[in-house]
């Protein structure tokens, strides 16, 4: 009794087919993420397994290389069983783990522009959550617009260091009165020199 031998075509790297004199059409993967062809398959009696990077909704032509992917053929029903995704520890697991000391951020991609660069480092303009073990949220933070906008403490409308108001933050020494609802009426902050209370 002898095992069987399997290949896949490299136009429709989804499908195995059983190699014979007259090869037959083994299996499909219907969804047309799997390629069989560039990654090849380890068989066993009953069952066979794949290994290929990429999530479970990666086109072939777009893999993420940070993720891989196991799939699991049913050799009996001729049926992909299971798909299962592993992916590599450390930036872009969607994570937060300060234990690194490289993450300042994790929303488990590598896309910039979206708060959290490739890097895992919060990009300008932008707040994220940094929960232990958790994935980043990340929140657009307009600084500078005279609007006070979530996670701002002040927003004069400018981006003017040491004027009270500084990337939106207060500056020490310094009272804002908070006013800001529209661009038109930005807040004005004064020094609180005067007012009988020392800042160092």
């Amino acid at each position: 009794m002898h095992r069987p031998i399997f290949g896949s075509p490299h136009d429709k790297p989804w499908e195995v087919y059983r190699i014979t004199s007259t090869p037959a059409l083994f299996l499909t993967d219907s969804t047309q993420l799997s390629d069989f062809y560039t990654y090849p398959i380890e068989f066993g009696r009953y069952r066979a397994i794949s290994l290929q990077p990429g999530s479970l909704t990666d086109a072939i032509t777009a893999l993420d290389f940070m993720k891989m992917k196991i799939i699991i053929l049913d050799l009996r029903n001729k049926v992909v069983e299971k798909r299962l995704i592993i992916t590599k520890p450390g930036c872009g697991d969607g994570k937060y783990d300060s234990s690194l000391g490289t993450e300042a951020c994790d929303d488990g991609n590598f896309i910039n522009g979206d708060g959290c660069d490739q890097n895992c480092i919060v990009e300008a303009n932008w707040k994220c959550t940094n929960v232990e073990g958790q994935k980043s949220v990340c929140l657009y933070v307009a600084c500078g617009n005279g609007v006070i906008d979530t996670g701002e403490e002040c927003d004069d409308g400018n981006y003017v260091d040491g004027d009270g108001c500084t990337s939106c933050a207060i500056d020490l020494g310094y009272t804002c009165a908070r006013t800001g609802a529209t661009a038109a009426t930005p807040d004005t902050c004064t020094h609180m020199c005067g007012d009988g209370k020392v800042f160092k």
